[in-house]
């Protein structure tokens, strides 16, 4: 209700802020989707498990315009599963930032290139890695898995 309340009052005070703001989206050349820089179309290997909400996550956060940034990331983390992978895409993370606070001592001589240098790193360590997460595991919804495991270990059991 807050949240709907604060819309409405800036629309009132400013009815074409929405445009405004779609306008100055589409055309700040930051905003681009992961999946249109080089190396990003592999990500669509995803699909190849299309049945895991995690791939179809990961295309979707893929396809997104988005900027550079190491909070765009965030999302990625509901990809790993286990302790181990949520420590490896950590790690990349962190590699990454380390990477572009080296990049970044290099002085870019534009915003634009500094900005593809740092989607080319997220895409190269975090993008990919995911995807190699998602493409080891088999192409079968969390149910399906349940009821395989149920009755792969049910003739242990007995």
């Amino acid at each position: 209700m807050g949240g709907a309340a604060l819309v409405g009052v800036s629309l009132a005070v400013q009815p074409a802020w929405p445009v405004e703001w779609l306008r100055i989206v589409r055309s700040a050349p930051h905003f681009v989707a992961p999946i249109t820089r080089p190396g990003g179309i592999l990500v669509l290997l995803a699909l190849l498990r299309w049945r895991r909400p995690e791939a179809r996550l990961l295309v979707a956060l893929a396809c997104v315009p988005q900027t550079a940034a190491t909070y765009e990331a965030l999302p990625l983390f509901l990809v790993p599963q286990g302790v181990a992978q949520t420590i490896a895409l950590s790690v990349l993370t962190h590699a990454m930032w380390h990477m572009r606070l080296w990049l970044e001592g290099h002085k870019f001589p534009s915003f634009a290139i500094y900005v593809d240098t740092s989607a080319r790193l997220s895409i190269a360590l975090l993008y990919l890695s995911c995807l190699l997460m998602v493409l080891r595991r088999p192409n079968a919804t969390p149910a399906e898995e349940r009821s395989r495991g149920a009755t792969t270990h049910a003739p242990a059991l007995r």
